[in-house]
């Protein structure tokens, strides 16, 4: 019995030894570290949320989009990092490329629609800044009856998230068509 666990002990070690080979050249190729051993982002993200009624509501409104823009961004083919910036918590890099989001509204209208519209502004060190306008966005929600255990806030959080995700696809094509930041997939030729 001990004889047939002696290979298979070399294997696992084989394997565990592999493993941590490939994955320090995985993390050497990554974003190269700062002093404190912390990987630097490529983009800093500072989000402006108009007040609410609601202190609190702020902040989980501003990271509930920082978490839909780097999403969204990530799934389009950014391969850099983006550092969210908490209002208030700390200053940004002079270093690094900025970029602010202005909410301007993310509601439900009048007629039960989702409306997401945002002003966006790009800092890149060495370059003005660049205004990159206003990205409004739509979603129609379908109100159905409130049925038994009131469902009808899980559509209307469905059709916010996607009036937002589809506000940063616009956004993401803004930004990648300035050309100022790494990281971004190559401009499509145009037909």
């Amino acid at each position: 019995m001990k004889a047939t666990l002696l290979p298979l002990r070399g294997l696992v070690a084989a394997a565990t030894l592999i493993a941590g080979v490939v994955t320090a050249a995985a993390s050497s190729q990554a974003a190269a570290p700062d002093a404190k051993g912390m990987k630097i982002a490529d983009l800093q993200l500072q989000i402006n949320v108009p007040p609410t009624w609601r202190p609190f509501l702020d902040d989980d409104i501003a990271e509930s989009l920082a978490g839909i823009l780097t999403d969204t961004f990530k799934r389009r083919g950014y391969t850099g990092i983006v550092d969210y910036i908490e209002e208030g918590r700390r200053a940004p890099n002079p270093d690094l490329p900025l970029l602010t989001l202005n909410l301007i509204q993310w509601r439900i209208d009048r007629i039960g629609n989702a409306e997401c519209t945002l002003n966006a502004e790009l800092a890149v060190p060495g370059n003005a800044k660049r205004e990159l306008g206003i990205v409004t966005q739509t979603r129609l929600t379908w109100i159905q009856e409130r049925g038994r255990y009131g469902f009808r806030r899980f559509e209307i959080a469905d059709a916010l998230e996607d009036a937002a995700t589809e506000a940063m696809r616009e956004l993401f094509k803004r930004v990648a068509d300035t050309g100022l930041l790494r990281g971004f997939p190559a401009p499509k030729a145009k037909k």
